[in-house]
């Protein structure tokens, strides 16, 4: 059931024009990131060796979620495993009502 939530809430936020992209970085040798997002239920695709994307962003560890607006200005960043944090609900209803203007 929680694997059906996950994938509900993806393609929900994903229909009303937001893309859910999953960057790896700082990979041990021969790791399957996208495996294990998949495994774990995630749909999104994942983009790997993506050091340089995290280091422009400053992201110094894992987890990190950044929501990024269509003119790449970052509107909020969230470093927890949480995915129940009422915010990140509230930064994709940001996100969704300036796409629907």
């Amino acid at each position: 059931l929680h694997r059906v939530d996950r994938r509900q809430r993806q393609m929900c936020i994903r229909d009303r024009g937001v893309e859910l992209v999953a960057i790896s970085f700082n990979e041990d040798e021969g790791a399957l990131p996208q495996d294990e997002l998949a495994a774990r239920g995630y749909t999104f695709p994942t983009a790997v060796n993506g050091d340089e994307v995290a280091m422009r962003y400053g992201v110094r560890g894992t987890p990190t979620t950044y929501f990024i607006n269509k003119n790449n200005q970052v509107i909020f960043k969230y470093t927890s495993s949480d995915t129940t944090d009422p915010r990140l609900e509230l930064a994709v209803k940001e996100i969704i009502k300036v796409l629907d203007k």
